[in-house]
């Protein structure tokens, strides 16, 4: 993790050129929630490693929060 952190101040790409402990071929994903039918991919940090989910447990309250963020926290 502390890696990760590193890269993306240092190179704005947290998957840099170090290996930060996913497994092969896998990189950490930019968010995008349009790529994954209305949700996105993150990373799990577990004490086995880490992988890439789909971020769709809590789906239901990003979307209230991306319909009402400009009456909740204004302009």
């Amino acid at each position: 993790m502390s890696t990760a952190w590193i890269n993306f101040i240092n190179e704005l790409d947290p998957n840099g050129k170090e290996d930060i402990g996913l497994p092969k071929n896998e990189t950490w994903p930019k968010y995008d929630r349009t790529a994954g039918g209305g949700v996105g991919r993150n990373i799990v940090w577990d004490l086995d490693g880490a992988f890439v989910e789909m971020d769709d447990w809590r789906a239901e309250g990003i979307n209230w929060m991306i319909e009402n963020a400009m009456t909740v926290f204004g302009t």
